[in-house]
């Protein structure tokens, strides 16, 4: 182990614990102070670079979190053993908060990354309740009994259930993370803009998730349930562009990217987010703008090529459900062949489509309504792509434009079963140069209007 000096790694981490509890169980202070202080490999060097702000694991990735976590937390309870107070190192307690800060409307994480994780684990937790004394964490803990919680001598009874933690804007990890109560209950979706996850790093700038009656209706697949990273379906499905809720340009994958926030509103009936990046593809711009209102979420997207060339852009939406049912003329067809990825869509159908687009996913009784204005004519695709493995089908819908640059503005409605869609139209216009207007018709014919300007 001591000869593979793996520096910024969840590997390493593993390594300092090791030895850790060697350097304790033999006595040797050497060996105890290179696991803690190692410049370049030790656990305050982990924590000083591998630590994003804000709590989030360098590797942005739940999955990878909390196995991190895991060595993290056998190094603090070593040294507390040996006498060494690591608990109160700033970055410890955000690794184990942070979570909190991310529990959507089901109570799961959402996905990022190379991560299967739903949930936050209660392993290690009864420690650091004790440690910390933080209320929040007695709830995780569960109302059993474990070898921890009576290690600790802890009285399980009496923890609520955790709080949301509302509207936030997480600049390190660069997530939005919007929460609304609305008439057919409370809504929840993430947009992701933050640093490259490396290698369990998914290509998904500007991607989002969204939940809505009490489940994941917006999609992200994370990896494989099998951990099949040396098979193709991770290569050309898990990770790629094309597995997301965001933008593909030209039909090839975004590059390793990151983006940066610019607007974000907290208010009770309206949460936003948005972001750009410049990184994403080479020579082209993309904005998002995330809002969330009671009855629906709005993606709007503005994409700028300063090359002036034609490219192809096709709008991304992978929605939990049963079926697809686009509102145009479709027709069975083989894209297999047309990007890395597409070949893993099954029941792909095509059809030509005018600037708006309607898509209807089936959720058993209930449904979500996608209504996208593209700015002008184009195709659409409809089909299922892969979930948690490629015998889980997710159902999808692509919008494709051509130009030297695109627009999409898309409204985003959860039904339940017996009720009605309150949207029925979304519009976006440029009024001048670096300012939209997105009006959103609802079936009463009120119009909700939304505008920026960004230059």
């Amino acid at each position: 182990i001591y000869k593979h000096r793996a520096g910024k790694s969840n590997w390493q981490t593993y390594h300092n614990s090791a030895f850790l509890y060697l350097g304790g169980l033999l006595g040797d202070v050497e060996m105890v102070r290179g696991a803690l202080l190692d410049p370049e490999n030790g656990f305050y060097y982990q924590m000083n670079v591998s630590v994003l702000p804000g709590g989030m694991w360098y590797e942005n990735s739940w999955s990878y979190h909390f196995y991190t976590l895991t060595a993290v937390a056998r190094t603090m309870e070593t040294a507390r053993r040996l006498g060494i107070d690591l608990y109160q190192i700033p970055q410890a307690k955000d690794m184990y908060t942070v979570a909190l800060d991310y529990l959507m409307v089901d109570g799961t994480l959402p996905r990022f990354g190379d991560a299967t994780t739903t949930g936050i684990p209660s392993a290690h937790l009864a420690a650091a309740y004790e440690a910390w004394g933080d209320p929040a964490f007695l709830p995780l803990l569960g109302e059993k009994p474990t070898w921890d919680s009576v290690l600790s001598g802890i009285d399980l009874t009496g923890g609520a259930s955790p709080a949301s933690g509302g509207n936030l804007l997480k600049r390190g990890a660069g997530h939005g993370i919007l929460r609304v109560d609305g008439p057919t209950g409370p809504q929840s979706a993430v947009l992701a803009y933050g640093p490259f996850g490396g290698f369990h790093g998914h290509f998904d700038k500007l991607s989002f998730v969204h939940f809505a009656l009490g489940t994941e209706l917006g999609h992200d697949p994370g990896r494989a349930q099998s951990q099949a990273y040396r098979l193709p379906v991770h290569k050309n499905w898990y990770r790629p562009t094309i597995a997301h809720n965001t933008v593909l340009v030209d039909r090839t994958s975004q590059g390793e990217a990151a983006g940066a926030a610019e607007l974000f509103v907290d208010l009770p009936e309206v949460a936003a987010v948005m972001a750009h990046t410049f990184e994403a593809y080479e020579g082209t711009m993309h904005r998002r703008l995330l809002a969330l209102r009671p009855s629906y979420l709005l993606v709007v997207d503005e994409l700028v090529n300063l090359d002036g060339a034609s490219h192809v852009y096709d709008w991304l939406y992978h929605s939990r459900g049963e079926s697809v049912t686009v509102d145009a003329t479709m027709a069975a067809a083989d894209v297999s062949d047309l990007g890395v990825g597409f070949e893993y869509i099954d029941a792909a159908q095509v059809g030509e489509s005018g600037r708006f687009v309607r898509a209807t996913f089936g959720l058993g009784a209930d449904q979500a309504q996608v209504i996208v204005d593209a700015g002008g004519d184009g195709q659409v695709l409809q089909g299922t792509g892969v979930g948690k493995s490629v015998e889980e089908r997710i159902p999808l819908v692509f919008v494709t434009r051509e130009g030297a640059g695109a627009h999409f503005a898309a409204v985003i409605e959860a039904v339940p079963a017996g009720g009605e869609a309150t949207v029925s139209g979304v519009e976006m216009t440029r009024e001048e140069v670096g300012r939209w207007v997105v009006r959103v018709t609802r079936s009463d014919d009120a119009v909700e209007t939304f505008a920026y300007s960004a230059q």
